[in-house]
């Protein structure tokens, strides 16, 4: 749970909010709170404080409002759920579809090297068993990352190769970022667990390797704010977003989102309540990002749409090619 001092109760929320989309140039409005936190949401678990609220003057006038368009359009997962999760013909299959970004978990192996992988334990999508941190680079490379239905008994993807090699092997580092490079996408690296400086320098060697100079062709996105604070004490020039699931009715300021440096908020749809809520962040120069993909359900033309509405910068889906297809009618 984010630290007190960074979070807005529902009074508090309510004294910052924007003024309803048709008046969001005004300044912020004390009478209007983001859409679905009301003064029932609980005022009690988070003790108000003074200090984490912006005050209710104009917002900061050298903040630029992100453009209210269509969102971009980011594939999930390297795959999601059209491909084996978190592997090069995942990635390749979302490039494909017209993403122009793409996101990749990722997590460090007992040798330091950053590996796709969403979970620690490797038996979820693979033939293998141990966590990720607990097992070697040669370890890691002689797995299936299609062992999981449906993919498993997909000729396309499943099982091995005559000499005994995967069909598709967790990618490490370097098989990722010379995937993306060569598919002219940018990726989203959704970091599971905070780097130390040693994997984290490792990582960035690979970054700058002269046949793919992708320093600027990753966007670091934390789970945490200690997370983003350390990575970016380290490497302090690169995109950083932070990623949160925010208590029920409560959401962080803007201006510790500012202090830690993060450029986009990355919250699940349903934090996404109003164009009020986007816009709070937006005067304060910072995007919004969100998610369709925690269930089927919810990763769908509606949803897509109803976020698009409400002006978020950066939608995360399973189905990036209709998602890009389905923005043709309800945005410009």
């Amino acid at each position: 749970m984010p630290p007190r001092s960074t979070l807005l109760t529902a009074s508090l929320i309510a004294s910052v909010a924007l003024a309803p989309a048709t008046q969001a140039a005004a300044a912020p409005h004390p009478a209007t709170a983001p859409a679905g936190v009301t003064a029932a949401a609980p005022v009690t678990a988070v003790a108000p404080v003074a200090a984490a609220a912006p005050a209710a003057a104009a917002a900061p006038a050298a903040a630029a409002a992100p453009a209210a368009a269509c969102p971009t359009v980011v594939g999930h997962k390297a795959g999601g759920r059209s491909a084996p999760e978190n592997t090069v013909p995942g990635l390749n299959l979302m490039a494909s579809q017209g993403a122009p970004i793409v996101e990749i978990d990722i997590r460090w192996n007992k040798s330091n090297f950053a590996f796709a992988f969403h979970d620690e334990d490797v038996s979820i999508t693979t033939n293998g068993t141990g966590r990720v941190q607990d097992l070697w680079l040669p370890d890691l490379q002689k797995l299936s990352a299609a062992d999981y239905a449906p993919w498993k008994t997909d000729p396309r993807y499943g099982g091995f190769n005559a000499d005994g090699t995967p069909k598709v092997r967790p990618p490490y580092a370097y098989d990722f970022l010379y995937a993306a490079k060569k598919a002219k996408v940018k990726l989203l690296l959704d970091v599971k667990v905070t780097p130390t400086k040693e994997q984290a320098d490792l990582f960035v060697s690979y970054l700058d390797r002269a046949e793919l100079q992708m320093r600027t062709q990753i966007i670091w996105m934390a789970n945490s704010a200690d997370g983003l604070k350390a990575m970016r004490g380290w490497y302090p020039n690169f995109t950083y977003y932070l990623l949160e699931r925010p208590p029920a009715g409560f959401m962080r300021t803007a201006e510790s989102l500012q202090a830690l440096g993060a450029k986009v908020y990355t919250v699940p749809v349903g934090e996404v309540r109003s164009a009020d809520y986007v816009n709070y962040y937006h005067q304060y120069g910072i995007g919004v990002s969100t998610w369709t993909t925690d269930n089927p359900s919810l990763d769908t033309p509606e949803n897509w749409a109803k976020v698009t509405a409400f002006g978020v910068d950066y939608l995360t889906t399973d189905k990036p090619g209709e998602a890009l297809a389905s923005q043709q009618s309800i945005c410009q």
